[in-house]
């Protein structure tokens, strides 16, 4: 016994940092209508890698003791939602088919501006310093290609390279804001919060059943040094609400045409909407196939939604965060050759119907109903 302590003191047996894995109760589980097997191959062959990055913005106003500001006070979030997949294997038996893939969660955090000032917002662009801040973060990884995205990258690259420290680009925030420079000294007057998950920066193996959906999760050593050691339990909360193949459920079949309608199960889809990888939720968002186009030099199926409704559940430590989307509006650009969703943005009415004191907009109150964007962008980086 003395000689194995002594072993594993000195690093002379390998003990294995993330062994921690979760599986799904019968009870947490989600049976569907089971895709065709023979268009998931297509869909989803070994080696195919892509990433995404899901932003959610919202604006309205609030209050809180726990922002610091005496009354009523406008805010600004934007929670984003980083993955890199890789489809490991997949394979037919009989009528059911399994997937093993590795999700590696980039960046999963929020940012915050609280001020007690008039903020004047832009629609989702470089103008927009919050946006722009997620971003920046999201794209220090990874470079999306598409139109909306080169300009936004232009602009931080910029900022990044005059202003390392951000100094000149928050005195340049404060005037988009109204505020006076110097008001960003004062905590009374504005506060920028980065709240990051425990799952930001971790990696996971995952078991994708047809029929099921995701029945199991272990983590693996990320590319990120800095990544936790998570328990059996924060997995199990990331694994109900993740689903890495969340674009399956936007469009479920090839053989749809232009001119079809359907209903999206908005509890399959939640990282597409929220920018978040731990939130369950139910609703639906009704789809309709309009017509095809192109979108960053791919040729692509033209999506609307018509309508939507989500109801939105965050829990952490005992404590839950409500919130729903209604009216909700957009568009998807889903690719011709294998339905990879490369884009969707929208807008929707958000309200809440219960606050925690931790994460989004920790224990507010809130005066009237606010509002979000959401935007979703992927690439193709393999197969």
């Amino acid at each position: 016994m003395r000689t194995i302590f002594l072993a594993i003191l000195f690093n002379l047996i390998a003990i294995p940092l993330y062994s921690q894995s979760a599986t799904l109760k019968k009870e947490q589980q989600k049976p569907f209508d089971p895709f065709d097997s023979q268009e998931l191959l297509t869909r989803y062959p070994a080696g195919k890698t892509w990433q995404s990055l899901s932003v959610m913005r919202v604006n309205g106003r609030g209050s809180s003791t726990n922002w610091g500001l005496v009354g009523e006070s406008q805010f600004i979030q934007a929670n984003r939602y980083q993955t890199r997949i890789t489809i490991l294997d997949n394979q037919i038996f009989g009528k059911t088919s399994t997937i093993k893939l590795r999700c590696d969660v980039i960046d999963a955090s929020s940012s915050k501006i609280i001020t007690k000032e008039s903020l004047r917002l832009a629609d989702f662009d470089s103008s927009d310093p919050v946006f722009a801040y997620a971003l920046k973060k999201g794209l220090a990884t990874v470079e999306f290609i598409s139109p909306g995205f080169k300009t936004v990258m232009a602009v931080l690259r910029k900022w990044e390279e005059i202003d390392p420290n951000y100094q000149r680009s928050l005195t340049e925030i404060a005037r988009r804001f109204g505020l006076e420079p110097g008001q960003l000294n004062d905590v009374k007057d504005l506060q920028w919060m980065e709240t990051p998950r425990v799952y930001s920066g971790c990696s996971f193996e995952v078991h994708w059943v047809n029929g099921i959906g995701v029945t199991k999760a272990t983590q693996v050593k990320s590319p990120n040094s800095e990544a936790q050691s998570l328990s059996s339990e924060d997995i199990n909360r990331w694994l109900v609400g993740a689903n890495p193949l969340a674009e399956l459920y936007v469009f479920p079949s090839l053989k749809k045409a232009v001119g079809d309608s359907w209903t999206l199960d908005a509890s399959r889809a939640t990282s597409i909407f929220a920018g978040q990888g731990d939130a369950t939720s139910e609703g639906e968002v009704k789809l309709r196939y309009e017509s095809d186009g192109d979108y960053d030099g791919n040729k692509v199926r033209q999506v609307y939604i018509q309508n939507g409704r989500i109801e939105v559940v965050v829990a952490s430590e005992g404590q839950e965060t409500q919130y729903r989307i209604n009216a909700m509006e957009g568009t998807m650009k889903i690719d011709h050759r294998d339905a990879m969703l490369m884009m969707s943005g929208g807008t929707g009415d958000l309200s809440y119907s219960r606050l925690s004191t931790d994460h989004f907009l920790f224990k507010a109150e809130l005066r009237r109903d606010i509002s979000c964007q959401w935007r979703y962008e992927a690439k193709r980086v393999g197969r």
